[in-house]
């Protein structure tokens, strides 16, 4: 059965309009991938006729089943032991004969509903053993995908790194300004809160400055652009700011 995946059409093609996807550089993910649907519909197919048969079955009769799987022995005859046997002689001793069977005959559909539990246990089975085979396809291509568009992610994380010193940097000029004009009746201006809750630029473990310090961590950022001493309040200043 011919199954696409579940992905963005690019995704399926390879091709995107930002360059190569996890599909293009990862083929054993993609074969993984469709192997796992294919195996899947197969499942959920032979799951909807288990529910039929199982009606079927219900609605003939009510069918008591040996406690044994299926793949097991056949019951065997009923005789007479060895040492019985001797004691009693040939005259005497019981024929074998097959163990009486208890209920009513097996109704129409058991027999394949054994079939269908026997292949599900395989799909199961098969599905468990394809996951971290996926999961390995999956992480490998990862790699060799982010290795190609690392460069492009950094311009990206460039801007928003820059974007959050520029914001660092005009709410210090705000703060600035206030202090400047703290004779005034500030809150008559109603001024803003700059950076709301990344909080204070001159602190170190402030959110702003922990996103920009994991961006340098996670290779995306050079750690020399943060104006960390630029970024440093004087000390007269430093009661303002926290009113």
């Amino acid at each position: 059965m011919a199954l696409k995946l579940s992905v963005p059409r690019d995704n399926i093609t390879g091709i995107s309009p930002n360059g190569p996807t996890l599909a293009a550089v990862a083929p054993d993910w993609v074969e993984l991938t469709q192997r796992k649907l294919g195996l899947l519909a197969e499942k959920d197919a032979l799951c909807a006729r288990g529910a039929e048969l199982q009606k079927t079955v219900n609605a003939n009769a009510l069918w008591f089943e040996q406690n044994r799987r299926p793949d097991s022995a056949p019951p065997q005859p009923v005789k007479a032991s060895d040492r019985a046997a001797a004691l009693l002689g040939p005259k005497y001793t019981p024929a074998p004969r097959q163990p009486e069977t208890i209920g009513q005959k097996e109704p129409t559909g058991i027999a394949e509903m054994r079939k269908v539990r026997i292949e599900i246990e395989a799909l199961d089975e098969a599905l468990a053993l394809i996951e971290p085979q996926l999961l390995r396809a999956r992480i490998e291509g990862s790699d060799r995908l982010w290795a190609m568009l690392r460069p492009e992610y950094r311009e990206i994380t460039g801007r928003i790194c820059a974007a959050l010193i520029e914001l660092g940097r005009a709410h210090l000029e705000q703060e600035k300004f206030l202090y400047m004009h703290r004779s005034a009746a500030v809150a008559r201006l109603r001024p803003i809160h700059g950076t709301g809750s990344l909080g204070d630029p001159c602190d170190p473990a402030s959110e702003l400055r922990r996103m920009l310090q994991w961006a340098c961590e996670c290779g995306h950022f050079d750690a020399a652009k943060i104006p960390a001493a630029e970024w440093k309040r004087p000390a007269e200043r430093e009661s303002f700011a926290r009113q």
